[in-house]
């Protein structure tokens, strides 16, 4: 019976060390991605795929549950318009059409990172309750990030692969 007794302490003492094993390594990767990312890198797949890495300005922050993403899609410097003259719809599609911007919270599972948007420039991914949602998986590698796209609330994506840099580098 004390046998008994023992190996069933035992067994709890590994199920309690095991936890909070998983529990530090999930924490440790949320801790890995909190901080300031530069975006280097995006890949498109499929029949008309590339490789873009001539980006303009775009800029992930993660902190220990929120997120923010801002940054310029255009392959180049959006114009300026000229000061004293009319702004004319053209002109306002060229500057906020190819800018991006959304910031809520995010959850880390395993090697997967899911962002719910609280805020966005498109209101189509803005849901209070969090039913919308974008899923990646990612691989930290010492100061790069690699986020691959996996699925979003309507189903799978075509894979993009956006590398990233941390912006302030830790030691």
């Amino acid at each position: 019976m004390k046998k008994w007794a023992l190996v069933g302490k035992s067994l709890v003492v590994v199920f309690v060390a095991a936890v909070l094993v998983l529990s530090v390594a999930g924490q440790q990767r949320m801790a890995g991605l909190a901080g300031a990312w530069r975006v280097t890198e995006v890949t498109t797949t499929g029949p008309n795929g590339s490789t873009n890495s001539n980006l303009q300005p775009r800029l992930v922050l993660f902190t220990g549950t929120h997120y923010a993403r801002v940054g310029v899609t255009a392959p180049n410097p959006r114009p300026l318009p000229q000061p004293g003259t009319f702004v004319d719809d053209s002109l306002v599609l060229q500057q906020w059409g190819p800018f991006v911007a959304d910031a809520g919270t995010y959850q880390v599972n395993g090697t997967e990172v899911t962002l719910r948007a609280i805020v966005a420039k498109n209101p189509a991914i803005m849901s209070s309750d969090g039913r919308f949602f974008v899923t990646y998986t990612f691989r930290i590698e010492g100061n790069s990030l690699t986020l691959t796209q996996k699925n979003n609330a309507n189903g799978p994506l075509a894979p993009v692969v956006t590398k990233l840099i941390r912006a302030e580098p830790t030691s």
